[in-house]
Parts: C-alpha cells; sequence; structure tokens
C-alpha cells in the first residue's frame, strides 16, 4: 500500500509540473502574439492592456488542450502507413478546437473587456479566419508528441542494443572459459596417465589436486574476475600436480607484492600461462627448468608475469589453445586499450608471458595469500617465494616466435 501511495504522489507531480509548463509556454505565446498585435494599433500600449487579456483567456484555454492532443496524438500516430487516414482525424479535431476557442471567446469578450463592443463579424467568418493559425498550433503540439515518441523508440532501442551487447560479451567470455576447461582437463588427464604405472602414489596426488581445481572451476563459474589471493591458491594446486610429474626437474617462484593479493584478476588466467611455460621451458630440457610468477602493482595497473629459463622463442609463433584464450578473454573483459597482453624474451634465455589489468579490488573481506597443503609422502615441493624482481622490458610479441599452447 505505501509503495501504491508512493507511486500516485509522483504521478500528481509530475502532472502537475507539465500542466504548469503548458500554462506558462502558452502564456509566452499569449504576451508574444500580443506584442505583434499591439504593434500595428495606433494607440499603442492602450491596445496591448486590450488584446492581452483576450489573447490570455485564448492561450490558456489551449493550454487545457494540450494535454488532450499529446494524449490524442499517442493513440492516433501519423506515419507513413496510415497519414491518409490520420490527418484527416487531426484536422477535423483541429477544426472543433479552433471552434471552440472562437466561440468562448467571444462569449467571454464582454467580461474580458468591459464596455467593449460586441464583435459585428459572424461567428463562421471568425473561425474560417483563425482556422488555419489555430490549426498550425494544433500540429506544433502533434508534432512535438511525435518527436517525444520517436525519441523514446530511439533511446529502448539504444538501451536493448546496449543490453544484448553485453549479453553477447558474457556469452562470448562463458564460451571461452568452457573451452578452456576441457583443454586443461585433457592436459592433465594424459599426464596422470602418464603416472598411473609408474608412479601410483604420485598419479593420486595428481588426481587429488585436480579435484581442487575442477570443483573451482564449477563452484565458482558465474565469477569472471577473482582475488589474485584466489588465483594463486589455485595456480599452486596446479603447480603440485606438475611437480608430481617431473619429480624434482621443475623449480617454481613466486614473486608476489602483498598490495595485490586483493586486486581482482581474471579466473585462471596464470595457469594456461604456467603450462606453456612448463611445456615449452621446462619439458624439452633434461635437467628441467625454473618457472617464476611475478605480481606486482604499478600505480592503477597490476602486472603479472610468467617467465621461464628455457631456450626462449624461435621461429614463428603459433598461439595455441591456452596463449589465445588468455588474449581474447582479456580483450573481451577490459577492452583493446585497458589491459595488455605480450610474450617476449627474456634476459639470459627463456620467455616472458606479461599480462597487465587494472587494479581493481573485491568487495570481499581480504585475506591472506596462503598455499594448498601439500599431500603426505611426498617430497617438499620446489617452491620458493622470493623478494619482488626487477620489471622486465615487455615486447610485442608480433616479431617473436615459438609455438605456443
Amino acid at each position: 500500500m505505501a509503495a501504491t501511495v508512493t507511486v500516485s504522489t509522483t504521478d500528481l507531480r509530475t502532472a502537475a509540473t507539465r500542466g504548469a509548463v503548458y500554462f506558462v509556454a502558452w502564456t509566452l505565446v499569449a504576451v508574444a502574439t500580443t506584442e505583434l498585435q499591439a504593434a500595428a494599433q495606433p494607440d499603442g500600449g492602450e491596445a496591448f492592456g486590450r488584446l492581452i487579456r483576450i489573447s490570455l483567456a485564448s492561450c490558456w484555454l489551449w493550454a487545457l488542450y494540450t494535454p488532450a492532443i499529446l494524449a490524442l496524438s499517442r493513440r492516433v500516430r501519423i506515419d507513413r502507413t496510415n497519414w491518409l487516414k490520420t490527418v484527416p482525424i487531426h484536422l477535423g479535431v483541429a477544426a472543433l478546437a479552433t471552434f471552440i476557442d472562437v466561440a468562448l471567446m467571444r462569449a467571454v469578450a464582454a467580461y474580458v473587456n468591459a464596455g467593449a463592443p460586441p464583435s459585428s463579424t459572424p461567428l463562421h467568418v471568425t473561425f474560417l479566419r483563425t482556422l488555419f493559425l489555430y490549426s498550425l498550433c494544433y500540429f506544433v503540439i502533434v508534432a512535438l508528441a511525435h518527436v517525444r515518441y520517436y525519441a523514446s523508440l530511439s533511446y529502448e532501442r539504444d538501451l536493448r542494443a546496449a543490453t544484448l551487447e553485453t549479453q553477447l560479451a558474457e556469452a562470448r567470455l562463458t564460451a571461452l572459459q568452457g573451452q578452456l576447461r576441457p583443454h586443461f582437463l585433457f592436459n592433465t588427464l594424459n599426464m596422470i596417465a602418464e603416472q598411473v604405472y609408474t608412479d601410483p602414489a604420485g598419479a593420486d596426488a595428481m588426481l587429488t589436486r585436480l579435484g581442487v581445481l575442477l570443483r573451482s572451476s564449477f563452484t565458482e563459474a558465474d565469477r569472471e574476475r577473482v582475488p589474485l589471493r584466489r588465483e594463486l591458491e589455485l595456480l599452486e594446486s596446479y603447480v603440485e600436480i606438475m611437480r608430481a610429474r617431473f619429480r624434482g626437474r621443475l623449480t617454481f617462484e613466486l614473486h608476489v607484492d602483498p598490495a595485490t593479493l586483493d586486486a581482482l584478476v581474471p579466473r585462471f588466467i596464470l595457469q594456461p600461462l604456467v603450462e606453456n611455460a612448463i611445456k615449452h621451458g621446462v619439458e624439452p630440457r633434461e635437467e628441467g627448468g625454473r618457472v617464476t610468477v611475478t605480481a606486482r602493482r604499478d600505480g592503477g595497473s597490476v602486472d603479472l608475469e610468467v617467465r621461464d629459463n628455457g631456450d626462449g622463442l624461435a621461429g614463428a609463433i603459433r598461439e595455441g589453445t591456452g596463449v589465445r584464450n588468455t588474449r581474447e578473454r582479456l580483450l573481451h573483459l577490459y577492452g583493446a586499450g585497458r589491459q595488455e597482453f605480450a610474450l617476449a624474451p627474456a634476459p639470459g634465455g627463456g620467455t616472458i608471458a606479461s599480462v597487465v589489468v587494472p587494479f581493481d579490488v573485491d568487495d570481499e573481506p581480504p585475506a591472506t595469500f596462503t598455499a594448498a597443503p601439500r599431500p603426505p609422502g611426498h617430497a617438499a615441493a620446489s617452491v620458493r617465494r622470493s623478494p619482488l624482481s626487477a620489471p622486465t622490458p615487455v615486447v610485442s610479441h608480433s616479431a617473436l616466435g615459438r609455438s605456443a599452447s
């Protein structure tokens, strides 16, 4: 009931405001037309006082007409398909409004201008003389109603287009995330299959970590971005799987600025880059290799880097699912000008994959990043947290080459 009263009060206030606007507008019309008429009279100012009263009476009557004309214009709209039917209706209503105006003004003339002689011009003659001018006023109101209608149509069309564009972008992001899950799952299951007979305990540990990742993938499917601390927790689960596979050949380092832990980053943004670094920087080398993940805040942005110490880029680059998916997700989430993604050769050998996104903080309470617990029965992980390293120059990937998955 309270909501109904509030809406009714608002509607009444809006109607009163519109009515006041109509009367003010028509009062200005009365003053302007009287000024023109008085200028043509020999008695000047005396004529203005006599004419303004009857002009105000007529214009205020049209102020009362205005809401009705607007309502009729909404119901009987003129367009290319029906103008032969609707224009005659409006012409008839304009003629009726003009006749009522002329008749009423003649009836009240004696009261508005006391002592003035009655008009000797026949009523129909006065009606025909004023029909064109008053019809013009009528169709100006009709035109304003049509302008408002088509403006609202344009606004609604733009709103629908913007809504559709947002829905399409969300659908595209959902499709990209759906594309990433089977790619990651397929690769990980292949690795576990390789370990089942040679290292059953390692395969069991890998399945446990895979369960953690899959559970997060499906329980947080509605979130496009997560705090970096959460992303690092998931990343360490993935690294534990890789560690079990490589048996000491993989060294993993985290250089994390504490100021970035609550920054929002795209979900699973680091995993495909680390997977790519392991595949091309660690796996081909018999002695293994090192993968370093760095996170730092740079003013209004968060800089993420995944670096390996492998053989580096060579030949023409062919972006596989992981790298291509990362690039497209960043583009859809932030646009072309608010994010950066590049692959570059690392000084001293290896490759750097760098991501720069705006620094946004989650609404959730801050939490401390902690690594996921390691399964029992396994050697300590080759994971080291180090102080922040110096920023590494990023070079556009376009002139570089390596097959990236």
